[in-house]
């Protein structure tokens, strides 16, 4: 995998420094915010090529954030959840964002990050 510059929205302090340190493993540059005005202010001050974010955040969603930053630019995004609330997870919208649900290992992890790859590849081709 290429070196990513990756934006991982978190509210679980524990989950978050987890991420950050399993990323770094695979050789990939993370930056890590709790919340979604966090992520925002870090979307916009830099370029990230793909986003994390949890889609259970305090009072908000990985949904919605989603749509909020691609409104501003394509980007690819992961979805990750930690809840197996019985919620069919295929309800979500699979063209917005690929779904795992914790624990990732390092395998699956390099499986989300190369379908993000070739999301960035894809969206550069494009352009």
């Amino acid at each position: 995998l290429p070196r990513l510059r990756l934006l991982c929205v978190e509210d679980d302090h524990f989950v978050r420094e987890m991420l950050v340190k399993l990323l770094r493993t695979l050789g990939q540059s993370a930056t890590a915010v709790g919340t979604i005005s966090e992520a925002m202010q870090s979307f916009a001050e830099v370029h990230f090529d793909v986003v994390i974010t949890d889609l259970r955040l305090q009072g908000e969603h990985g949904e919605d954030l989603t749509r909020r930053l691609r409104r501003q630019r394509a980007i690819p995004v992961i979805w990750i959840t930690g809840y197996d609330d019985g919620r069919d997870l295929s309800e979500l919208d699979a063209e917005a964002a690929p779904t795992f649900l914790l624990p990732i290992s390092l395998e699956g992890w390099s499986d989300a990050l190369g379908i993000a790859v070739a999301e960035l590849v894809a969206q550069r081709s494009r352009t």
